[in-house]
């Protein structure tokens, strides 16, 4: 009777830890604050006049989908660039483990503004020491002529540790244009979630 009892007990503890391992790497996997992200543009690639950074934190204010409408071509949210490419280096507001970033893209090939073709990205701690770019391709294929749609493109950066992290968009081909809505930095879960979640089930274990 005791030994069964006993491994009634091991078994209860080894589901609490299954538990732990299954659902504590989801527990908080969170989206940087934007309020927190700030960004700098490559002067050698200015964003166009007519969809200019209004605010100065269009492209970093929490509006992945963009604000008014996400179709407008004149929503105020989206930044157009023209020539060449846009970089764009973040400032995350502290150290983190990255997991992914969400880049929204307005698409309408039939006006001039097909997807970026792809983008570069590089990891800092300091903003001086830069490791070396990673071309990241992917970005959601252009809708039919003259239909527009906004699209997140999401990529994993997985396993860089960065306060500040350095892109480059460059275009599809030579004289493309592109307009983007939105960068949406994500960060791995908190060891510390991760605990105190293990606690919670563990106190449910012992009333039990």
């Amino acid at each position: 009777m005791k030994n069964c009892e006993m491994l009634k007990e091991v078994c209860g503890w080894l589901c609490v830890l299954t538990l732990v391992l299954t659902f504590g790497v989801q527990a908080n996997a969170a989206v940087i604050d934007p309020a927190e992200v700030s960004y700098t543009l490559d002067p050698s690639y200015p964003p166009y006049s007519g969809r200019p950074d209004d605010s100065g934190d269009d492209l970093a204010n929490g509006y992945i989908n963009g604000v008014v409408d996400a179709l407008d071509l004149d929503n105020a949210d989206w930044v157009e660039f023209i020539d060449g490419g846009a970089g764009i280096t973040f400032d995350l507001g502290g150290v983190y483990d990255l997991e992914s970033v969400k880049v929204g893209v307005f698409l309408a090939p039939g006006w001039g503004l097909p997807s970026p073709g792809s983008m570069d990205i590089s990891y800092s701690l300091d903003n001086v020491s830069y490791t070396t770019p990673v071309n990241l391709t992917g970005f959601q294929a252009d809708p039919a002529p003259y239909a527009a749609v906004t699209a997140i493109n999401e990529f994993s950066i997985a396993g860089n540790t960065a306060q500040y992290v350095k892109v480059f968009l460059h275009p599809q081909a030579a004289g493309n244009w592109f307009q983007i809505g939105e960068f949406e930095f994500a960060q791995v879960p908190e060891p510390a979630s991760m605990l105190l979640l293990g606690t919670g089930l563990l106190a449910i274990r012992r009333r039990k």
